[in-house]
């Protein structure tokens, strides 16, 4: 039986490009599709998607785009622009095409951004935005303004990943966004590269870190062959010992997102929050969650 889902919208993003906000985002899409919900992820990406390369979906040969959705302001003919997952007919994907300008993100305004997330809001059980923070000027103030319910901040063990995260907090403040009070942090491609005091000192210094929610990824291989390939890990068997940890992390993180107690957590944090820095790094001592792990049919928008 499905769960509710109280999180309806979660914004993946992270501090730079290139962390693994894509490949996160559609394995969680394929995992919630795969568990009954019509499940949507959006790539905001301002160059060539990747989602169509790890859903093994073609549309360079197709009007179908995240640039054709732009120009739409007829719910009908959005929704059009959302392409069916050859992994599973539950997962549709919307982004740039191959031969999409570099600059057609830039051209749009946030009000059109947000417009297409509404209409995804209201036709499917659960969407992902997958907002970069180096995408600051458009898709990551439009997705931040429509207020989604959850944010999934991505690190790497990149230091400069770290101290770039930083630089954005004030600006993340001045959103006075309150569903900041609801973030999961995930360090992905893990490999113990970072030292234990650097990480402890750079959360303590980093406000926006929930040192209750954090989630380590291992670092694979295979997910650069799998993205070649046109595979998504999540539906695939593991064989090595990371492989099983990844999956067995991107279940812990459904369980999460899924989770039915949220709406009253929502509830409680939208009574009290005075803004963004509420309650996100609480003086309580947290209890560090890690979970240790190394087609296509169009849709109506009735």
């Amino acid at each position: 039986m499905k769960k509710k889902i109280f999180n309806k919208v979660t914004l993946i993003t992270s501090p730079r490009g290139r962390i693994g906000t894509t490949t996160i985002a559609n394995n969680l899409g394929y995992i919630f599709a795969k568990e009954g919900y019509l499940t949507a992820v959006i790539e905001l990406n301002r160059q060539c998607g990747s989602s169509p390369y790890l859903n093994f979906i073609n549309n360079d040969n197709t009007d179908k785009s995240l640039k054709t959705a732009m120009e739409s302001y007829d719910e009908e003919e959005i929704i059009k622009n959302f392409m069916q997952s050859k992994h599973h007919d539950g997962l549709f994907t919307l982004s740039l095409r191959q031969h999409d300008e570099l600059h057609s993100l830039y051209k749009f305004s946030s009000d059109q951004i947000q417009r297409i997330i509404k209409v995804a809001r209201k036709k499917f059980d659960k969407v992902f935005i997958d907002s970069g923070m180096c995408y600051v000027d458009n898709g990551f103030i439009a997705s931040l303004n429509i207020h989604p319910d959850q944010i999934i901040q991505i690190l790497d063990e990149d230091i400069v990943s770290w101290h770039k995260l930083k630089l954005y907090e004030d600006f993340i403040k001045n959103t006075n966004m309150k569903t900041f009070s609801n973030v999961i942090t995930i360090i992905n491609k893990h490999q113990d590269l970072l030292s234990d005091k650097l990480v402890v000192e750079l959360k303590r210094e980093m406000k926006i870190l929930r040192l209750d929610r954090v989630y380590t990824i291992p670092y694979l291989k295979r997910i650069i062959k799998a993205n070649n390939e046109g595979e998504l890990l999540a539906d695939i068997i593991p064989v090595t010992k990371n492989e099983k940890r990844f999956v067995k992390t991107l279940k812990s993180l459904y369980e999460e997102i899924s989770n039915p107690n949220t709406e009253k957590e929502s509830k409680e944090i939208s009574k009290n929050s005075k803004g963004l820095s509420f309650n996100l790094f609480s003086k309580k001592k947290h209890k560090e969650k890690i979970g240790d792990v190394e087609k296509g049919d169009e849709l109506s928008a009735g």
